[in-house]
């Protein structure tokens, strides 16, 4: 088969990581990357042997690709996506896939209506570590769980300035660090049908809070009688962890970048899997999922579905209200998924 043409727009995190998976894989060339940068375009293009460009509107227009993948936000290439879209390109945007639910349907559907896809790349879906977890679900190995409790700390990760402002953000930890996360709650139990949600800034009166976007959260969710959970993230307080628990009566399942652990409810090693966290081969992974949607229609891509991204984007969206109401919140009130936890009886 012939190669996926794919270009670049921007390096923002995990956008360099594809980037890479991308020039190391045989059924993708590198076309053309596309940063406001110039130098940085530039420089990434000659290590890459591809084309650059410092505008977005030419890089869209003027390159002939299959794929883009996305990691500038959308803030600055909101209207570089949708003009993609029209053109018939597949998007592949770097979690989170929008700045709010509205904008994540507004471009899975565009993306529907144009007959490409709006893809979301979580790459910790492909992980060795949270993958045993969904083949664990899958097989019937993690019945009728009880309570999950998930962190996401990312104190050292640089930034940038953008995503401190809530107008050209949308959202701060939750958004941006939680997102894989919850995306994966969804993807395993389901959308949550209440959710309750404190969080906070390091501003210094209220005043300046309101304008800054959160780097500390505690998520409360409820997603029947026999299921909750909680979520605790920022970006402020360490050390770093990225992890799952998840607690039935009989054992507790433990998932992070580098391992896979189940225990007795004591707390007793039952057995132990350790990893070595390898953003890039998560990516290559993701690649392949990709590649195999893209060329067999009866496929079904273990990337997550428009149905599980809208959920992820409600759960995170009613969190924000919540905080705001000081109240409960129901992320069905955004969206009608018929999306109930696959252990409710």
């Amino acid at each position: 088969m012939e190669a996926i043409k794919a270009g670049f727009l921007g390096f923002n995190g995990q956008g360099q990581t594809l980037l890479e998976a991308a020039s190391r894989h045989s059924g993708f060339t590198v076309e053309a990357v596309a940063d406001s940068d110039t130098a940085l375009a530039e420089r990434t293009a000659k290590e890459y042997k591809c084309e650059a460009f410092d505008d977005y509107r030419q890089f869209i227009m003027q390159s002939k690709l299959d794929c883009v993948f996305v990691s500038a936000g959308l803030h600055e290439c909101g209207e570089h996506v949708r003009m993609g879209l029209k053109k018939g390109f597949d998007i592949i945007k770097v979690a989170p896939p929008a700045r709010d639910f509205e904008e994540t349907a507004e471009l899975l559907k565009l993306a529907q209506e144009k007959n490409v896809r709006f893809i979301t790349a979580s790459l910790r879906r492909f992980s060795d570590s949270f993958s045993m977890l969904t083949e664990h679900i899958e097989a019937g190995q993690i019945t009728t769980p009880n309570f999950f409790t998930a962190s996401c700390r990312t104190p050292h990760i640089e930034r940038g300035d953008w995503q401190g402002d809530v107008k050209l953000a949308g959202g701060g930890v939750l958004l941006y660090d939680c997102f894989e996360m919850i995306e994966q709650i969804t993807a395993c139990f389901g959308m949550a049908r209440q959710i309750f949600c404190f969080h906070t800034n390091q501003a210094e009166d209220h005043t300046q809070r309101l304008y800054r976007t959160e780097d500390t959260a505690a998520l409360t969710m409820r997603f029947d009688d026999k299921l909750i959970g909680q979520l605790t993230a920022s970006r402020t307080f360490g050390p770093s962890d990225f992890s799952l628990m998840v607690c039935t009566k009989e054992k507790v399942f433990t998932v992070s970048d580098d391992a896979f652990v189940i225990t007795d409810p004591a707390g007793k090693v039952i057995s132990r899997m350790d990893f070595e966290p390898d953003p890039v081969q998560w990516a290559q992974k993701f690649l392949d999922d990709y590649l195999l949607a893209r060329r067999d229609g009866e496929y079904v891509p273990a990337y997550a579905t428009d149905e599980e991204n809208l959920a992820a984007m409600a759960v995170i969206e009613s969190a924000y209200l919540s905080a705001r109401t000081a109240m409960p919140e129901e992320p069905s009130k955004l969206v009608n998924i018929n999306q109930t936890s696959r252990f409710l009886i």
